[in-house]
């Protein structure tokens, strides 16, 4: 019950206590005419009519949508799991910093200041090439990771909640990830090295990601396998 739109349960409560108030204390009261009675049993047939509608809506969609939720649930919340990891491993490795838990605005600061261009080594390693990706290159990889999955949970939209729709258009609008979407398209013919404005591209990225945490722990977490 408690997963059903609360304009339905309201609206369920209010005809129930209808039906009651009509058979204890309305029936008993005696009509002035005749008419009064016919329009009481109207509301009465409505009433009636609203909590069967209801009762199949139960049975017949709302009961195999919570079971389908639960089955899709742990599938959605491992593909949310990997958005965030890779957004944490592009956040992680770009400022150089090992553990998620020791992030902060001064060490994001630093980290990107330190990166004096996106042709720097990162730490993506390309056996055939028998080189190490450029930042752009690992940005685009970590960018493709996250759209794949990104996709795949949208096929799965109807089973989201808005809060949650919020967040993944935010991840699909994102300020840093647009840049690698440009810098990949670019990244031939073009050298990225104007980084003026990657310092709040990936503090954007942090606040995105924390928002992320928050929502996965209040709503994924419990169908982690």
């Amino acid at each position: 019950m408690m997963s059903l739109r609360k304009d339905i349960v309201i609206l369920l409560i209010i005809d129930i206590l209808y039906l009651i108030i009509m058979e204890v204390l309305l029936r008993s009261i005696p009509a002035p005419y005749p008419v009064f009675v016919k329009i009481g049993d109207f509301f009465v047939a409505l009433a009636i009519s609203f909590v069967a509608s209801f009762i199949f809506y139960f049975i017949q969609v709302h009961m195999p949508k919570v079971k389908a939720k639960e089955d899709l649930y742990p599938i959605i919340a491992l593909l949310f799991k990997r958005i965030m990891d890779a957004e944490k491993e592009l956040l992680m490795n770009y400022v150089n910093v090992k553990q998620y838990e020791d992030l902060s605005e001064d060490n994001i600061k630093e980290g990107v200041n330190s990166r004096v261009t996106t042709t720097q080594d990162a730490p993506l390693f390309f056996v055939r090439l028998n080189r190490y990706a450029d930042w752009v290159e690992y940005g685009s990889h970590q960018l493709a990771y996250i759209n794949k999955n990104w996709t795949m949970i949208m096929h799965f939209n109807s089973y989201l909640d808005s809060r949650c729709m919020s967040i993944m258009a935010r991840i699909q609008n994102n300020t840093l990830l647009d840049f690698f979407r440009i810098a990949k398209s670019i990244h031939d013919s073009v050298r990225i090295n104007n980084l003026s404005d990657m310092l709040g591209a990936f503090i954007r990225l942090w606040g995105l990601i924390k928002e992320q945490e928050v929502y996965y722990n209040a709503v994924f977490a419990k169908y982690r396998r």
